[in-house]
């Protein structure tokens, strides 16, 4: 059964967002587990869609270095005619290698962070759980 304590901290943490509920024994425990699915999915989708926008981020760093060594391979061509101006297509190799290092870096960590997002969801879904109801408590 649910002890009057947790029924005391639910309630806390619902006048902190302003809901005014009467909880009693036969109807708290169906409510906290559906809420407690609907955390635990809500963390799970939330990491799932980062790590898909962490794969688009990849390909388009991939497009930018491909698109780096096709500004080298143009600048290695025209190197020897000094009329094609051979310094824009040198930055523009640069330019193209910065980002799409910066992107792949940036989308390789966004993957592995999330990965352990979903790894905890899936096999200790209590701790998703007591993460987000910590984040409410004031610290002492």
């Amino acid at each position: 059964m649910v002890s009057s304590q947790i029924i005391d901290v639910i309630n806390k943490l619902c006048s902190k967002f302003g809901i005014a509920i009467d909880w009693s024994q036969k109807n708290v425990q169906p409510y906290l587990e559906s809420l407690v699915t609907k955390a635990v999915n809500y963390e799970l989708y939330t990491s799932i869609m980062w790590i898909v926008i962490g794969a688009i981020l990849i390909g388009i760093s991939l497009f930018y270095l491909s698109k780096a060594n096709r500004c080298k391979e143009r600048y290695i061509k025209y190197k020897k005619d000094y009329t094609v101006d051979t310094e824009s297509d040198y930055t523009c190799k640069e330019l193209y290698r910065i980002l799409g290092w910066f992107l792949f870096i940036t989308a390789i960590l966004i993957i592995i962070y999330n990965t352990n997002d979903v790894i905890k969801c899936i096999t200790f879904p209590d701790k998703v759980v007591f993460d987000m109801i910590q984040s409410y408590l004031p610290t002492n």
